[in-house]
């Protein structure tokens, strides 16, 4: 669980990263051309809303990751707790308790 999210952040921040390289692609070309100045505003906007929507549902996946984990670690407890009666068993027999 640890990783996933760092990975998850990590590959959040390389699609940003490639947004902004095409941006800056796209606004060297503009600029090179100077043609299409007034879509870059729109071109500027789209990359903010995809920027922050990339980070909305990485922060969406990390929360229902850990949810989950969650989730199945209050399943296996009463399991674990079953196959460890016998031992408790035994060492309070053995101690005594």
């Amino acid at each position: 669980m640890h990783r996933l999210p760092h990975d998850l952040e990590d590959f959040t921040k390389n699609i940003n990263q490639l947004l902004r390289t095409f941006h800056a692609v796209i606004e060297n070309h503009v600029t090179t051309n100077g043609t299409g100045i007034t879509s870059m505003v729109v071109l500027n906007d789209q990359i903010q809303r995809h920027t922050h929507a990339f980070q909305d549902l990485t922060q969406q996946l990390v929360q229902i990751i850990g949810e989950r984990q969650r989730d199945a670690n209050r399943q296996f407890t009463p399991v674990i707790a079953l196959q460890l009666l016998s031992a408790y068993e035994y060492c309070t027999a053995e101690r005594g308790m």
